[in-house]
């Protein structure tokens, strides 16, 4: 498995489609895909990661301004700080992170 930095990953996803699929198509495989990434994380990132494309979009249409979205953003950026690193482990869709095949030492670090 080749793992890509975003761009590369849309580069080879539009690639690999471009002859079957309609560029809207590829963009809602493309949107969906990302989902389904997130959907096997904790949900806090996932929530993070909405909340920056709010505020992303939101200064794009407003000249830079990030407007009302910051708070949230930065609430929920605040959330991933302050939180327990084995809960994002541990909690929400643990398996899918293979909390089976890690375990924690006393200190917390991670012992594949």
């Amino acid at each position: 498995m080749y793992r890509f930095a975003p761009t590369h990953h849309q580069g080879a996803t539009v690639a690999g489609l471009s002859k079957s699929f309609s560029a809207e198509e590829i963009g809602a495989i493309y949107a969906s895909n990302w989902e389904r990434d997130f959907s096997q994380g904790h949900p806090d990132i996932s929530t993070a990661a909405i909340r920056w494309t709010a505020v992303k979009n939101y200064a794009t249409k407003h000249g830079g301004d990030v407007g009302p979205t910051a708070a949230p953003f930065t609430d929920a950026v605040w959330k991933l700080v302050n939180g327990n690193l084995a809960d994002f482990v541990h909690g929400a869709n643990s398996t899918s992170l293979g909390a089976s095949k890690i375990r924690w030492s006393r200190r917390s670090t991670c012992i594949a």
